[in-house]
C-alpha cells in the first residue's frame, strides 16, 4: 500500500497575549483521512474557550 504524506498547519489567535498560534503537524501514513480526523480532534481538545 503507498504512503501519503499529509501537512496541516491551524493557527489561531491568542487575543489575551495578542499572538498567533500555529501548530504544524507532517504526517506520512497509510491512511490519510484516519490521521486527518486524529490531528482535527486533537487540535479541538487544545482550543480554550474564554
Amino acid at each position: 500500500m503507498t504512503e501519503f504524506p499529509i501537512s496541516v498547519m491551524i493557527s489561531t489567535r491568542d487575543t489575551t497575549e495578542g499572538r498567533d498560534v500555529q501548530h504544524q503537524y507532517i504526517v506520512r501514513t497509510r491512511h490519510p483521512r484516519w490521521e486527518l480526523l486524529r490531528i482535527m480532534v486533537r487540535a479541538l481538545f487544545e482550543i480554550r474557550f474564554r
